[in-house]
Parts: C-alpha cells; sequence; structure tokens
C-alpha cells in the first residue's frame, strides 16, 4: 500500500517486511513499481521501503537543481520515519543520489548498494545526451522520449522475450512529471566525480552491474579499490536486472547484507 508523507517532503512510498530499514531507490523515469518483481522474495529478510522519487509515482514534483538538494530531501524523510541508521540500495540515477547521500552523510549509513549505477560523471558524449533529451521533452513530450528510452534499457533477448514487459516499464515512465523529468537530467549531467569517494569507503557497499549493460558498462561500476566492496556481475542482463532477473538480484542483496550482517537468513 503506497502512502504520502503529509510534510514538506511529499515523498509516497511502500513499505514492507520487518527488521533493519533497507531503503530502495529506482532509476530515471521509473518509480517503486520497478521492485515489484523483487519485493517478495526479500520480504522475509529486510523492512524494505521502495519509495518514489519527486515527480515520479506518487509523489510530489520538486523543484530542485541539483543531487545534493535531493540528499537533503530523502534525509528529511529518512528523518521524518523515524529511521537511524539504514541501508541504501539505488538503481542508476537511484545509484547516483544514494553515493551523494553516503558522501554527505556517511553516519546515517550502515551500507550501501548501487545497482547498474557509477561513480564516474557523465562524459562529453553523456552530456550532451542529456541535452538531447531535455529537448526531446520539451519539444516533443514525455512520452516521445520515454518511447526512445527504455529499449535501450534492457537485454536484446529478453526483449524479444518479453515485450509486455517493455510496455510495462514505458507505462511507469509516461507518469514522470516532464518538468521533474528535466531537473533530473539536468542534476545527472552536472553530478561530481565520485570515484575517489567510492573507492577509499570504509562504508559495507555492493556494487551490481549487468553483462550486456550499454547504459552503464560494468567498467563504469567496478572501479576497485575499496575493501568494503563486493562486486557482482549478472549475466544476460542488461540495466534492469529487477525485471531481467529478479530472482538472482535478490539473491545477491540477500547475501550482501547477511555477509555484512544487516540481515539473516
Amino acid at each position: 500500500m503506497m502512502q504520502h508523507v503529509t510534510s514538506q517532503t511529499g515523498i509516497a512510498f511502500k513499505e514492507i517486511g520487518s527488521g533493519d530499514p533497507v531503503v530502495f531507490i529506482h532509476g530515471f523515469c521509473g518509480s517503486h513499481a520497478y521492485w515489484k518483481s523483487i519485493e517478495h522474495l526479500l520480504e522475509s529478510h529486510m523492512k524494505a521501503y521502495y519509495i518514489d522519487l519527486p515527480g515520479h509515482g506518487a509523489s510530489k514534483e520538486m523543484p530542485y537543481a541539483s543531487l545534493e538538494d535531493y540528499v537533503e530531501l530523502l534525509r528529511k524523510w529518512k528523518e521524518e520515519m523515524g529511521i537511524k541508521k539504514m541501508t541504501l540500495i539505488g538503481h542508476s540515477l537511484g545509484g547516483y543520489l544514494t553515493l551523494a547521500y553516503a558522501d554527505k552523510y556517511p553516519q546515517d549509513l550502515s551500507g550501501y548498494s548501487l545497482i547498474h549505477s557509477t561513480a564516474f560523471p557523465d562524459s562529453d558524449e553523456g552530456k550532451e545526451g542529456r541535452e538531447k533529451g531535455i529537448q526531446t521533452i520539451e519539444s516533443q513530450g514525455i512520452e516521445k522520449f520515454i518511447d526512445g528510452l527504455i529499449p535501450k534499457l534492457f537485454d536484446g533477448n529478453f526483449k524479444k522475450q518479453h515485450p509486455e514487459t517493455i510496455e510495462e516499464a514505458k507505462a511507469i515512465g509516461f507518469q514522470t512529471e516532464p518538468k521533474q523529468a528535466i531537473r533530473f537530467l539536468k542534476a545527472m549531467r552536472d553530478r561530481k566525480d565520485r570515484r575517489k569517494m567510492l573507492t577509499d569507503s570504509t562504508i559495507p557497499h555492493l556494487l551490481v552491474a549487468g553483462e550486456t549493460d550499454e547504459v552503464v558498462p560494468s567498467y563504469k561500476t567496478f572501479i576497485g579499490g575499496s575493501t568494503a566492496a563486493t562486486e557482482k556481475l549478472l549475466t544476460e542482463t542488461a540495466h534492469m536486472s529487477m525485471y531481467e532477473q529478479p530472482e538472482e538480484l535478490s539473491k545477491v542483496i540477500v547475501q550482501w547484507l547477511t555477509s555484512v550482517k544487516q540481515v539473516s537468513i
């Protein structure tokens, strides 16, 4: 059941299970619904919060300019929920936000995970892609942008076998507020280089990459240098393992949380 925080955060979320809090943050133009295939697989292992980012799903639009602004909003939500320490698990954009949070407030985290995400900043080519995305939304609308975006996120074989899943992901994307999508494109374009923060981190963290992911290839996820890191490459998987390999992703998450003593099997 979705709930709304009746405060300035305006964050909608779904809460399932019991135990130590684990907060899942979806990717760009997604929602909490991205995680629905793994909810039942994780329910007995943790207290999971599946949130909607501002302007996505059922959450209110927020006129913020940077990832750091959204970090402050997330921290305010955490405090309102009475959560003292949490584990953050972020997919793609959610991973950028997770890493920005870990950079600013490491004391709030028991651990964190980047799912198909990276500590690298946008390349010049990546920045150009963000600009083109902004132009598409402004001139042709969010639907046209989503129609071009979503198919690129999935493994080729998976797309052929599960066209209905592609349409489902598109339908979620169509709900994104266009102005909010543009704000997030700008925030991603301008995000900081956090590679050093990741390699120097002493907080347990899980890095998950997809073998066929062309959006965030594995070499941009696995940058090495930290003994606190656990790395996992998922085969026959692109950028959407929660759809493509839900059982395997769930197993990886539970095994990692168990290894760092955040949950018990």
